[in-house]
């Protein structure tokens, strides 16, 4: 995520990739382009168009927050055409987000393509009080789980929402969400989900926030601050067991720098990632919430498990169960990658049983990733719920050859989407899929994406178009990615890693690295 600076809009994100001279004929195309933006949002709070012909095309999109009025509308969107062009001088590509609307122009097509790089977070600064936490919690994702489905499935094409719900006697929490106009449904709710991971990762504490993306925005907070266009919804008690994400990682330190400015506090983009240290298998994520004893009822139910999931992986790549009775249970899974075989997989499951207790002694939450599987348990019940928190990625230290960059990258688009269909989609009950294809006349990229067998279609698509975002953001320069989610598993690289089982798929015309 990208820091903003300053306690007030407008927050600007521009692309150094590509400048384009004063007067030439690309300025021209961004005036014109901008002069139509403006005229249409005297009519209209969402719209997209180009300007310009060939290489001098600019494409172009607005988006007015919420309940804005058409005027104020108009007014956003006329002052943001100015202060892009003011923070953002001569870039071919750059988006700003204002008080009540959002503008992006860029020299490529991005209608209708999601994108959440450079997610930016601002949170209020005040926090919520201790005893109130769990109801504050509870509020939140009810508002935040009923306005993300129907800003997504509504037959209404604003692809928006707000809701309200009374938490306490006094006090209402009020949330907003929505998605650019030009999306698709499940595009927007991938959009949505990220941004709540967001705000959960960056304002975890906070009474409010605002999560700006190029293709979605999110708000919540204490008081009205939309002009009462918010539905109301009730607490109720099977609501309030629903669970709200807690960030619970360290991310790498590039990624960790909050600026404080004015009532306000900005945070960096949450890559939900840590960096693996060490080139080398087992990579373990301990939780220090909770610990038990040497000996005690939950050891021995955390032995059972270890054996009941070890014997299992004899016969099966994949499989969650529980040990032990009401305090004392604990619940676990294991996956093994890929084309792995039972063999492999059973001395890997054995392997991971000893390496988790090693390296995360008397927790009572760990997960473990090994080089062909990963083992994961926890005193509470995560089965068939997305947790892409803690998120570990690897890099292949070899760099893409520059000549190379754009080929490969269009390879990359084509072998992940296709997979992630595939895993997602496919009747199979894996929730896997491999595919590669050859990009130069000697080079070959595989790519392999797998979810755990509990998770629904929907959580496995968001987990793996998260841990797609993930190997952009770490490993955008790379050969080859790795992402280890709690979820999820992603790997591609310019060789063969998993004995063959890859489907061949052809790069087309059509196939652009969006």
């Amino acid at each position: 995520m990208h820091n903003i600076v300053g306690a007030d809009p407008p927050y600007p994100l521009c692309s150094n990739h590509s400048h384009y001279a004063d007067n030439s004929s690309f300025h021209h195309s961004l005036n014109n382009l901008f002069y139509t933006l403006s005229s249409n949002s005297s009519v209209s709070k969402f719209y997209n168009t180009y300007a310009g012909n060939n290489l001098d095309r600019v494409y172009g999109l607005y988006m007015c927050f919420g309940n804005t009025t058409i005027e104020v509308c108009n007014t956003c969107i006329s002052t943001a055409s100015q202060d892009i062009l003011k923070h953002c001088p001569n870039r071919k590509e750059a988006i700003i987000w204002e008080e009540h609307c959002q503008l992006r122009y860029s020299n490529t097509k991005f209608f209708s393509t999601l994108d959440i790089i450079g997610n930016q977070a601002q949170r209020n600064s005040m926090n919520i009080l201790e005893s109130e936490r769990r109801r504050f919690k509870d509020a939140l994702n009810i508002t935040l789980s009923r306005a993300v489905k129907d800003a997504v499935y509504d037959p209404s094409p604003d692809m928006y929402a707000a809701k309200k719900v009374r938490y306490l006697k006094s006090e209402t929490l009020y949330a907003q969400v929505q998605c650019t106009g030009d999306l698709l449904a499940n595009d927007c709710n991938t959009c949505l989900q990220i941004a709540i991971n967001n705000a959960s990762s960056c304002c975890n504490s906070s009474l409010g926030a605002r999560i700006y993306s190029k293709s979605c925005y999110l708000r919540y907070e204490v008081y009205d601050f939309d002009g009462g266009a918010f539905e109301e919804i009730q607490m109720t008690a099977k609501n309030s067991k629903w669970k709200i994400w807690v960030t619970m990682i360290f991310v790498v330190s590039a990624f960790l720098a909050v600026t404080l400015l004015g009532s306000f506090v900005y945070c960096l983009k949450m890559k939900l990632l840590h960096n693996i240290v060490g080139a080398d298998p087992p990579y373990p994520l301990c939780s220090n919430h909770s610990r038990y004893a040497d000996n005690s009822s939950f050891h021995h139910s955390l032995n059972n498990l270890f054996y009941s999931l070890s014997s299992n992986s004899s016969v099966s790549k994949f499989y969650n169960t529980y040990a032990g009775n009401n305090l004392d249970r604990v619940y676990g899974l294991y996956m093994c990658f890929g084309n792995t075989t039972i063999e492999v997989c059973n001395s890997c499951i054995s392997t991971a049983s000893q390496d988790i207790l090693k390296h995360c002694p008397n927790r009572k939450e760990a997960i473990i990733w090994e080089e062909h599987c990963q083992l994961r348990y926890s005193n509470t019940n995560f089965f068939s719920t997305l947790d892409i928190i803690g998120n570990q990625a690897q890099r292949n230290s070899m760099n893409i050859l520059e000549p190379e960059r754009r080929r490969f990258k269009d390879a990359l688009n084509i072998t992940l989407s296709r997979a992630v269909k595939d895993a997602v989609y496919d009747p199979s009950p894996d929730m896997y899929a491999a595919k590669k294809v050859r990009y130069l006349k000697s080079e070959t990229l595989y790519a392999q994406v797998q979810c755990t067998g509990d998770l629904l279609a929907n959580d496995c698509n968001t987990c793996l178009q998260i841990a797609i975002n993930n190997a952009s953001s770490c490993c955008n320069s790379s050969l080859g990615a790795r992402i280890y989610s709690k979820s999820c598993y992603l790997r591609y690289e310019v060789y063969d890693f998993d004995g063959g089982a890859f489907e061949e798929i052809q790069m087309t015309a059509k196939s652009k690295f969006l």
